[in-house]
């Protein structure tokens, strides 16, 4: 059920990925380089969990409910792992227990992690994320989108 536009974002992000670690020597420039990865690790995920139930609404309802899900989608923002599982329980309980379950640990925090570093980002503060925890970070979160997409199916 994926998108092409959740596709397109995940293969552009690859291809940083693939850049930033082809520069392995410079680790000054990766550091700067995991800070711009996470921004935009954080805004897939948004936009990967936002796109992913807007288009299961398009798919399982009528145009009216899915043109309102849609519109509450778009506030939808900071995408820590629990505001996710509280979303995925308006849609099915049941999904949120298994995603609950599929995220505990490393990928929960991964997401939390990205969230939170964000912030601290966008509000000018120091951080220190080196290219390999946010290259870390960005696989589970992958792996969470990849697993909603097939709760959706």
């Amino acid at each position: 059920m994926k998108s092409q536009e959740i596709s397109e974002h995940r293969q552009h992000l690859d291809y940083l990925f693939k850049r930033v670690a082809s520069v392995s020597g410079d680790i000054e420039f990766q550091a700067y380089w995991a800070q711009y990865l996470c921004v935009l690790t954080s805004g897939f995920i948004e936009n990967s969990v936002r796109n992913l139930y807007t288009r299961y609404a398009k798919v399982g309802s009528n145009a009216f409910v899915a043109n309102y899900v849609s519109h509450e989608l778009q506030s939808f923002q900071n995408a820590k792992a629990e505001r996710i599982l509280e979303l995925t329980k308006l849609f099915n309980p049941e999904w949120e227990v298994a995603l609950r379950d599929y995220m505990k640990d490393k990928r929960k925090d991964a997401i939390d992690s990205v969230v939170n570093l964000r912030h601290q980002i966008a509000h000018g503060r120091s951080v220190s994320v080196t290219f390999a925890r946010i290259r870390d970070y960005y696989q589970s979160s992958v792996e969470v989108i990849d697993f909603i997409d097939g709760l959706l199916q």
